[in-house]
């Protein structure tokens, strides 16, 4: 009963616990609170569980629980729960902060921002990963995970104006190009440190000693 008051009764946002939040987030009805709860909840959940936060979140289920997600896996409903509606919500403001601020930014401040966003879309993705190889579910391939980014975006769309849905599409094509820009990225660092190895463990085969003759130049 005590839960339950905290958990349907006045918010203290910032006073909750990471269990009671965790219950806030999957039965409280998020489009029902005011504007500021909604702002207010959503720093919250990301405090607790996003990049920054003390403690990632860890997934271990039992097999009854596995076969519970599996079950719904497969029979999906077209009506989404709470939970799923409260996530979207605040992906959706967080979404929302983050286009108004790179709009309103200078362009040091817009490059900062979007490295930040690449990063926590980066952490996210991994934590999704994380819940399904725990609960022994499908992994999506990359072109699913597209799929379901560019579908998430347009249910940012709904019921939105006009000039806010042009908006929202201007800021996801940035937002695109700057993960792909960052994949590319960390595909040549990849490639440049493995033909550096490659290049070292060749020098030393052929000339052994001479990377540790290197490293007592450098001292």
């Amino acid at each position: 009963m005590l839960l339950m008051s905290k958990v349907f009764g006045p918010l203290n946002v910032d006073g909750l616990d990471r269990s009671t939040l965790v219950w806030v987030m999957k039965l409280r009805n998020f489009q029902a609170l005011p504007l500021q709860t909604q702002n207010e909840l959503t720093a919250r959940s990301e405090a607790e569980f996003g990049r920054s936060a003390k403690q990632k979140p860890l997934f271990q289920f039992s097999g009854a629980e596995k076969k519970i997600y599996a079950y719904f896996r497969s029979n999906a409903s077209t009506q989404p729960s709470v939970f799923e509606n409260n996530l979207m919500l605040m992906a959706r403001i967080r979404y929302f902060q983050w286009m108004t601020a790179y709009e309103t930014g200078t362009p040091e401040a817009k490059a900062a921002l979007m490295r930040e966003i690449v990063r926590d879309m980066k952490y996210w993705q991994e934590i999704y990963l994380d819940f399904l190889y725990a609960a022994d579910l499908p992994v999506p391939t990359l072109a699913e995970l597209i799929q379901e980014f560019e579908k998430m975006i347009d249910g940012f769309k709904k019921d939105a104006a006009p000039v806010d849905a042009a908006r929202i599409d201007t800021f996801k094509y940035e937002m695109n190009r700057a993960i792909a820009a960052n994949e590319v990225q960390g595909a040549v660092q990849k490639v440049s440190d493995k033909v550096r190895s490659t290049f070292s463990e060749a020098v030393e085969t052929l000339f052994p000693g001479s990377g540790k003759k290197k490293q007592q130049e450098k001292k």
